[in-house]
């Protein structure tokens, strides 16, 4: 098994709720091996959150509910700033 379908495979059981350790007793291998494995998968599947998140944000911010671009002011733009001396 090459490390991309080793990876596949441990993506697929982490996703069906198996602990690392069950993971490495299913596909026969050292949970030394698994570790590093899942920490990868949880850093990116972060980083994909992250990512929509900011997507998400991004679009709320711009777009109304129907996909076009928002006419109305951001409450930003329409109250006035307190006026230093």
């Amino acid at each position: 098994m090459d490390s991309e379908e080793l990876l596949e495979r441990v993506r697929a059981l982490r996703a069906g709720g198996r602990s690392p350790k069950e993971i490495a007793r299913a596909l026969g291998v050292p949970p030394a091996t698994i570790a590093p494995l899942v920490r990868a998968i949880a850093q990116a599947d972060q980083a994909g959150a992250a990512q929509r998140q900011l997507v998400i944000r991004y679009w709320s911010r711009n777009y109304n509910w129907i996909g076009e671009k928002s006419s109305m002011p951001r409450a930003k733009d329409t109250l006035p700033f307190p006026q230093h001396s």
